[in-house]
């Protein structure tokens, strides 16, 4: 912990460090009412309003991130087979496009009618992004796909073979 960090959390260490940096010169509080007497607990309570903002978001996004990856573990496996052959993201046949335009699309917007669900509004464009690149890294490893090959046409019917006249 920084030791700046650990004077403010003791209370009376604070006040006498606050209380001396006025008397020095090095705070200078020239407001009138109640801020004529700098008070403790506000410069306390404002550092930490000003600490605790940044630490909760942090962790709080390592939480969403960490059960996103676990929700998409479910369907998609760490590995990226999938449960179900439509779920695998090694092969680079899949439904909605591949391309990170498409995917991009389906991690926001997510597939109704099926458990993908949509992300908007959980993260970042730039932590979409690397979700993209991400998902993308499952299907270079697999071989190329095989496009599928068109059924043949039928043969055309043969006409019947010709009647020899009789004698």
């Amino acid at each position: 912990m920084a030791p700046s960090l650990r004077l403010l959390l003791d209370r009376q260490k604070a006040c006498s460090y606050l209380r001396g940096c006025a008397r020095s010169g090095r705070i200078q509080f020239k407001r009138k009412g109640f801020m004529k007497q700098p008070s403790c607990w506000r410069i306390l309570l404002l550092f930490l309003a000003v600490g605790l903002a940044g630490t909760g978001s942090t962790a709080q996004r390592e939480d969403k991130t960490k059960a996103r990856e676990a929700s998409c573990k479910m369907c998609h496996k760490p590995d990226g087979k999938g449960t179900m052959e439509d779920l695998d993201l090694t092969d680079n046949v899949w439904k909605h496009g591949n391309a990170p335009e498409d995917i991009e699309k389906v991690i926001r917007e997510g597939v109704k009618g099926t458990g993908m669900r949509p992300i908007m509004g959980e993260h970042t464009d730039q932590e979409i992004k690397a979700l993209v690149k991400y998902v993308l890294k499952f299907s270079e490893t697999a071989p190329p796909a095989e496009p599928a090959k068109p059924a043949e046409p039928p043969a055309p019917p043969q006409p019947p073979p010709p009647v020899p006249p009789q004698p």
